[in-house]
């Protein structure tokens, strides 16, 4: 695959195993992340909402913030949620303060682990904890049908940074993309690479 221009590389996802086993997963999260989630149960209140509205406006703030395209349109990801919806294969559930929804999280399943597919926070409410408890509460949920929550991976150092704090495995997982051969040539440079010509 190398000789024929394609490019791979490596990145991680967390997997929590045994979710069905709550004290265990509880016992394995940092001592901040039980604190924020005990404090957000104080504050605010989750809702599992049958419908996508809020997800992608949180989702939307979020991208909107790293002045990037949300990756899915409003219709697709209606079309998504509605088709798995009806095989009970997919969940959203909201966080909200104050009646203001601040943390959503959509999880898809399979037949063996919950996926956390999308997950959408307005940080300029500082609702302290909301996500991590938005979390927290999607993957109770999934353990009443699976018993592995795959974190789907970020290698973003602030997403990163709040998946690890659930106690997770850290699992390698490859990347393999097709580029024409001026961009792998880029690509080697900036990684400074050694090549020939």
């Amino acid at each position: 695959m190398y000789w024929q221009d394609f490019i791979q590389s490596t990145r991680y996802t967390y997997i929590l195993n045994e979710i069905k086993n709550h004290s265990q997963i509880w016992e394995g999260f940092k001592s901040s992340l039980k604190n924020d989630i005990r404090k957000a149960k104080e504050s605010y209140r989750i809702e599992k909402e049958d419908h996508v509205e809020n997800l992608f406006r949180l989702c939307k703030t979020t991208f909107d913030r790293k002045g990037r395209e949300v990756p899915i349109s409003f219709t697709n990801l209606e079309t998504l949620y509605k088709a798995l919806n009806q095989i009970a294969k997919i969940e959203v559930h909201t966080c909200f303060s104050a009646g203001q929804p601040v943390s959503s999280c959509m999880t898809v399943f399979d037949d063996h682990k919950a996926y956390a597919i999308l997950i959408g926070v307005d940080k300029s409410l500082q609702a302290r904890g909301a996500n991590q408890w938005t979390i927290w509460e999607s993957i109770l949920s999934a353990s009443k049908k699976v018993d592995i929550f795959d974190f789907e991976g970020s290698m973003l150092k602030e997403v990163e940074k709040v998946f690890r704090a659930f106690g997770g495995t850290p699992v390698p997982f490859l990347t393999v993309s097709k580029a024409p051969s001026w961009f792998k040539l880029l690509y080697k440079l900036k990684r400074g690479r050694d090549f020939s010509l």
